[in-house]
């Protein structure tokens, strides 16, 4: 049970860090606004978005 707590946890951070550079670079958050980011930025988006799903479905084999 507590593995699934962890993971799903997990999961949301990586998403939560996911939606907060998109808001950064499209509308801006809390009054921040990105200018600039590497051309990297959005290879690691899609590494981020990779790594989601693998935890989801990790959570989903450890479900109760």
């Amino acid at each position: 049970m507590l593995a699934f707590v962890l993971v799903t946890c997990a999961a949301a951070l990586m998403a939560g860090t996911m939606v907060g550079f998109v808001l950064a670079r499209t509308t801006g958050v809390f009054g921040f606004h990105l200018t600039f980011s590497s051309g990297l930025a959005w290879t690691v988006l899609i590494v981020e978005a990779a790594g989601v799903v693998m935890l989801l479905l990790t959570a989903a084999l450890l479900r109760p």
